[in-house]
């Protein structure tokens, strides 16, 4: 492991060296040297599921590695020697740039770093701003900071949130925001408290509908083959439903759908990772690639079929089937819809979190492009937040889709 902070240096004014006396900075390797500190840190550390080790050091071997993203990944200790916080960073390449992200990229819906319950504490006196330019100066060379999709709070053990000391810095709003919803053991209770009774009769009917077309099956795949088949299908789903909306899929970049291949088949058995579809007949007509992680279930990605059967909603329907089963296996009472704010999620979601940017130049040639980067994330969150001007965005979108 190599130290980087400047307490470690030679020659530094008075008050520099009272600030780094608050705690020491230092970079592992790579993902090896890290495993056995990040995996102690992580079981009693806030975070989300995107932060554990497993999460991101699958992503590196198959997407960050195929995209050249380098890991950067730093670790603060206090005076004491106690870890208070795991940074998940990586050197990506970009138009020309070099940036430092946060690892996870597309297949994370919250980025951020691990911390202490107790960070705060840890700081003492000391600012976290004043920590975060030690950090700035042990990174290697960029052009610029882009640590973007991170929310305001998160999740701890016991079931509380600890604030995320990223965002107490320069930040902006992420045109999106995410949503979740707090289920109860008491299914129907809360499905008669999310939908009228026309609505749940609507339900009825299309699954009704759904059911002469052939038997509906809800399957959650446990061999490799299956599961890929099941993937198989979510990939078709997912990418016909970028095409038709003029979006281009993510999962068409190098490395992604490994990355969700591997976690499903290496993670699936204890839960982790949870692969699942509806099944009409012979079609896999609704399929779910989520993650279950202290006590909150993630819907990371649902896909639904084109053909004929479309027309009853059988995504919609699996969606139903898929909270009630989490519902009633009372794991993971928070269904977490996260980023994106699709109208359907407001038919579920009471909780609603604002995502945050942090941006900073890291050279000349950083600070002449960051404000047009700006400027384009304004612009875009100004529409999506825009009921009209949204409509008119996904309308123009569809027809070049």
């Amino acid at each position: 492991m190599t130290a980087l902070s400047t307490f470690e240096r030679e020659g530094l004014a008075p008050a520099a060296r009272e600030t780094a006396r608050a705690w020491r900075i230092s970079r592992f390797e790579g993902f090896a040297e890290a495993e056995t500190a990040w995996r102690l840190f992580e079981a009693k550390a806030a975070t989300h599921v995107f932060q554990t080790f497993d999460w991101l050091s699958t992503w590196q071997r198959t997407a960050g590695d195929a995209h050249g993203v380098e890991p950067v990944l730093m670790r603060v200790e206090d005076v004491a020697g106690h870890v208070f916080m795991l940074l998940p960073f990586g050197l990506a390449r970009e138009g020309g740039f070099k940036k430092i992200v946060w690892l996870g990229g597309d297949t994370a819906d919250y980025l951020g770093p691990l911390v202490a319950t107790d960070w705060e504490a840890r700081l003492g006196t000391k600012s976290f701003a004043a920590l975060w330019q030690e950090i700035r100066t042990a990174l290697p060379t960029h052009d610029l900071v882009a640590l973007t999709k991170q929310p305001a709070m998160l999740p701890a053990p016991d079931g509380t949130e600890i604030r995320n000391p990223f965002v107490s810095l320069d930040v902006t709003l992420h045109p999106s925001g995410t949503h979740m919803t707090r289920l109860s053991a008491d299914w129907d209770a809360y499905y008669k408290s999310k939908r009228s009774s026309s609505t749940r009769k609507r339900d009825r009917n299309r699954r009704n509908a759904l059911s002469r077309q052939g038997e509906l099956a809800f399957e959650t795949p446990q061999t490799a083959a299956d599961i890929d088949a099941s993937l198989d299908a979510l990939f078709e789903q997912k990418n016909a439903f970028f095409a038709a909306c003029g979006i281009s899929s993510f999962l068409k970049k190098p490395g992604h759908t490994d990355f969700y291949r591997e976690m499903a088949k290496a993670h699936g058995a204890s839960g982790l990772v949870d692969v699942c579809h509806l099944r009409v007949g012979d079609e896999i007509a609704a399929t779910n690639w989520g993650a279950k992680f202290r006590g909150r279930y993630y819907y990371v990605l649902g896909g639904f079929t084109t053909s004929p059967l479309a027309k009853q909603s059988p995504g919609s329907l699996f969606l139903l089937d898929l909270m009630e089963r989490t519902a009633r296996e009372g794991e993971a009472m928070l269904f977490d819809f996260s980023i994106g704010d699709e109208a359907y999620k407001n038919d579920w979601c009471e909780l609603h979190e604002p995502l945050y940017d942090l941006r900073a130049p890291g050279s000349l040639t950083g600070l002449l492009a960051l404000l047009p980067m700006r400027f384009a994330a304004k612009a875009k969150r100004t529409i999506k937040q825009t009921p009209a001007l949204w409509a008119l965005a996904q309308k123009l979108r569809r027809l070049r889709g």
